[in-house]
């Protein structure tokens, strides 16, 4: 016996009209769709998203470079955080210089739990996050922020703020 089509009919993002929309052939019938010339809004709002080649690559993408940078950060490698923030450095796109600034902050408040860090990397954000920033510059904020315990690390009392459910 023959399953049944698991189709779903959605009301048009733009206009009046409806469109349907198989879920297990992952296809709609709407014109986006059918021309391929972009996503189609109608399978995205269901959860289905055309699925894009892997490129396999020697070297991490600016993201990943600094994904690991906050991890680095997270765990307190000091030496590793350094190693990706002067990786990052040879991005020449300017918009990459905020965004490393931007995570160095963050990671101060999310990572550092501590007011006097995370109110030294405020002041300095605005010199660090500027193009022209010296690489040094972020690696003081990277050390700085690294010097500080984790707020779950043992010496801090950390499992007292995990609750082990006995």
């Amino acid at each position: 016996m023959e399953e049944p089509r698991k189709t779903v009919r959605l009301k048009a993002f733009n206009g009046s009209g409806w469109h349907n929309v198989s879920l297990d052939r992952r296809t709609c019938d709407c014109s986006d769709f059918e021309a391929g010339t972009g996503p189609c809004k109608n399978l995205n709002s269901v959860g289905i998203f055309r699925l894009r080649p892997f490129v396999a690559r020697v070297r991490p993408t600016f993201s990943q470079a600094l994904s690991a940078l906050v991890k680095s950060l997270r765990t307190r490698r000091v030496e590793d955080a350094v190693y990706w923030l002067v990786y990052l450095d040879s991005f020449p796109e300017g918009q990459h210089r905020i965004r490393v600034a931007r995570r160095l902050l963050i990671g101060s408040a999310e990572d550092g739990h501590s007011i006097a860090v995370m109110e030294k990397v405020v002041d300095g954000f605005r010199a660090i996050s500027k193009r022209q920033a010296q690489l040094r510059e972020l690696v003081a904020e990277a050390v700085r922020i690294c010097k500080i315990p984790n707020w779950w690390h043992p010496s801090t009392g950390g499992p007292d703020y995990i609750y082990s459910g006995m």
